[in-house]
Parts: C-alpha cells; sequence; structure tokens
C-alpha cells in the first residue's frame, strides 16, 4: 500500500502540491488514525505518504551538510535482512535490543562497504 501510495504521489506530483498548512492540518489525524487498527495503513499511506513528501520536498537548510555523506540508504535496505540473520544463526539473540544493535552495526559496515565499492562507481557510468 505504502509502494503504491509513493508511486500515485510521483506519477500525480504536478497536481498534488504539498503544502505546510496541510501537513500541519493532516498530523493530529494521523496520530488519531494510528491507533485504529481498521483505517491505521490507509491513514499512514495517504496523509502520512503526504507529510513525507512535503518533508522531502522541503529545502532545510541545516539538512543540506548530510548530502556530502555516502549514500548507503540502499545497502541498510539491502543488507539489513541477511544481517540479522547471519548474527541470529550463528549467535542466538533472545534480546530484541541486543539483536537490533548488532545488526545495525553489521548492516551499515556491508551499506557503506556496497557503497564505495559498487554503488557510487555504477553511478558514475549513469551519466555515460
Amino acid at each position: 500500500m505504502f509502494f503504491s501510495s509513493g508511486c500515485a504521489f510521483y506519477i500525480l506530483r504536478d497536481r498534488i502540491k504539498p503544502s505546510w498548512t496541510s501537513s500541519l492540518g493532516f498530523l493530529p489525524v494521523i496520530f488519531v488514525g494510528m491507533f485504529q487498527t481498521k483505517i491505521d495503513e490507509i491513514v499512514l499511506a495517504s496523509l502520512g505518504v503526504y507529510c513525507l513528501f512535503w518533508l522531502g520536498y522541503k529545502e532545510i537548510s541545516f539538512l543540506k551538510r548530510f548530502q556530502k555523506l555516502p549514500d548507503i540508504s540502499y545497502g541498510v535496505y539491502l543488507y539489513g535482512w541477511p544481517c540479522q540473520k547471519l548474527i541470529l544463526h550463528f549467535y542466538p539473540i533472545t534480546n530484541s535490543n541486543d539483536l537490533f544493535i548488532q545488526s545495525f552495526c553489521l548492516t551499515l559496515c556491508f551499506a557503506y562497504l556496497s557503497w564505495r565499492l559498487i554503488e557510487s562507481k555504477f553511478l558514475k557510468l549513469k551519466s555515460i
């Protein structure tokens, strides 16, 4: 549902102009909707995605410094689950906080290596 909502917002990006007033107005609806099990996904996939797009297209000056950092987001997405499974396979953890910390650290390492050794090289070919 969230992927489809993102696709719809992208396709209709010329017609949907996210504004801070609408986003601010949606926040109470989103907050209440998150605790209603019958509508929580619909509220988050529509109004939540609207607010996320508004925030994503907003120029926030203090966030500009992060543009210089490597974009490891795809690597985190790609390696997060396998890293969790590897840790659980070799070191059975019963505490979810320990699993999160260990898998997060391992995932960041793999994501950075993936960015440095693979993704950044291929992105340079994109302009060719």
